[in-house]
């Protein structure tokens, strides 16, 4: 599934030539749920937990940075990585940008994929992508999946509803308005386990599989060498496999 959902962008900005007066502008999608960002404040417009606001924390600690997040709206993410506005788009694959060459990226950070949630009694009848015929599925505007699955949306072997989020998705499932949905295994997951334990699964097909990577504008202003050993000490230190262990 192509990543519109919840991006993780940092632009930099520098207020003078000190690390300490440095910050890191973390980007992220309003639309995007637990665990990736954990809102929180008044009005729930403060990034207050998350994989997105804990990878900023390991990343702006390593680099001696101050950070602070924002809300970009995701259709600006890859002009504002060309121009430099933004310094990093992370949760990504090169795969899923028209033009990946125009970017620099990060070694891989982890591993993800896409899962159908289905309702228990069907969790053994999705198998093969054939097994999609005939079925509704809830997808999200602008999301490009697996291609044999697009191929079936476009050939009218599978029907769709579009989806405004998760939580709408869970409730036509749930009122058997559609038959499953695909979504990024991790919000899947935590979801299943926090809110739905028995009335939710995974189905057995993987809709797909990824490496997640971040991708770097190439007039970045932060030595490319040393943000590249930042996220390979990150992973090989084990950090970002704590990270996610925490929401699991």
């Amino acid at each position: 599934m192509k990543l519109i959902l919840p991006y993780l962008v940092l632009s930099l900005s520098s207020f003078s030539g000190f690390a300490k007066d440095k910050i890191l502008i973390y980007s992220y999608w309003s639309e995007a749920g637990p665990p990736f960002v954990l809102l929180e404040g008044e009005d729930f417009k403060q990034v207050g937990g998350g994989i997105v606001k804990d990878l900023a924390d390991l990343i702006s600690n390593r680099l001696g940075v101050s950070s602070r997040f924002v809300n970009i709206p995701v259709q600006r993410t890859n002009l504002q990585l060309i121009s430099g506005a933004v310094d990093l788009n992370c949760i990504t694959n090169p795969i899923w940008k028209e033009s990946p060459d125009d970017f620099y990226w990060s070694p891989v950070l982890f591993k993800g994929s896409d899962r159908f949630l289905v309702k228990p009694s069907k969790m053994h009848n999705l198998v093969s992508f054939e097994d999609l015929k005939g079925k509704t599925l809830g997808v999200y505007k602008g999301y490009t999946y697996h291609p044999k699955i697009m191929e079936m949306i476009a050939s009218a072997d599978v029907s769709t509803v579009k989806l405004t989020n998760l939580d709408h998705g869970i409730k036509l499932l749930l009122l058997d308005r559609i038959d499953t949905l695909i979504d990024f295994d991790i919000l899947l997951n935590y979801k299943i386990k926090r809110e739905y334990p028995d009335t939710l699964v995974l189905a057995d097909l993987y809709a797909d599989s990824y490496e997640l990577f971040c991708a770097y504008s190439k007039k970045i202003t932060t030595d490319k060498i040393k943000l590249d050993k930042v996220f390979q000490d990150l992973v090989s230190d084990g950090e970002i496999a704590k990270l996610l262990n925490r929401y699991h």
